[in-house]
């Protein structure tokens, strides 16, 4: 743990120096690794207000919402990247999962459909098959 507490102490000296988004994803990173789950979605919804069309931002966010089971936080950042990037099917499927968690099921239907027709090989599409399908 006390490297990833140093490498938090550096990208963040590192940042001061020059604000960097690759600094800032390293404390989150960090953060993530150390299972600070608030503060890695904390600092993540900080990044995202000057960084909105960050992927890989919101989907550290999503992580950290779906580890304190903020399943509807979670589907939310999920959602954010889909809009983004429509044919990544590996979000599309965690979206599935956490709208399916958060009892919005017919939200995560709506998506398993498309999933199911996209990547039928999804482990979410075999997962949901009898709730969704």
């Amino acid at each position: 743990m006390g490297r990833y507490n140093d490498a938090i102490a550096s990208y963040t000296k590192s940042n001061r120096i020059a604000h960097s988004l690759d600094a800032q994803t390293g404390i989150v990173n960090c953060q993530l690794a150390l299972g600070k789950w608030d503060e890695a979605r904390a600092l993540s919804d900080q990044i995202l207000k000057n960084y909105p069309q960050s992927t890989t931002i919101m989907g550290k966010a999503a992580y950290a919402a779906y580890m304190k089971q903020d399943y509807s936080a979670a589907a939310g950042y999920y959602s954010s990247i889909i809009k983004i990037t429509p044919w990544d099917m590996e979000i599309r499927g965690y979206l599935v999962n956490n709208l399916f968690l958060s009892k919005d099921v017919e939200n995560a239907r709506r998506h398993y459909q498309k999933l199911k027709k996209y990547y039928p090989d999804s482990p979410i599409v075999k997962e949901y098959a009898k709730t969704l399908g």
